[in-house]
């Protein structure tokens, strides 16, 4: 698998866009420790994806993407908990664990095929 650049990758788009998503519905919240961890987790999990890119080895690739992927799990329990705490709707809430679980789906099913692929021949 090769890719041009992460800009491409539609795990990270889908990333950046429930990032901003998520930026968005915490943005008026005066639950100042839930906003910066919602906030903070959504950045990680589209900067952890670009990271991963950038690494120089197969393994250090899958290392950061489970990181990612991790990382959306703690996103989804942030978003049950604030949903209880009534910092977002139900409507918000539905939408950005949706938009978390894609992004989930897609780090797994990019994981898949990168552990599928043929590892490359090495160089004589």
């Amino acid at each position: 698998m090769k890719f041009e650049s992460i800009e491409n990758l539609i795990v990270w788009q889908k990333a950046r866009t429930l990032t901003i998503e998520a930026i968005a519905a915490f943005h008026s919240s005066n639950d100042e420790l839930i906003k910066n961890m919602m906030t903070n987790n959504c950045i990680s999990i589209m900067n952890t994806i670009a990271e991963a890119y950038e690494k120089p080895t197969r393994k250090d690739l899958i290392d950061n993407l489970y990181l990612a992927k991790w990382i959306c799990g703690s996103c989804r329990s942030m978003l049950h908990l604030s949903v209880e705490l009534g910092l977002i709707d139900n409507t918000t809430h539905h939408k950005l664990i949706d938009a978390s679980l894609d992004v989930t789906k897609l780090l797994a099913w990019f994981i898949k095929k990168l552990k599928e692929a043929p590892k490359a021949a090495p160089a004589e």
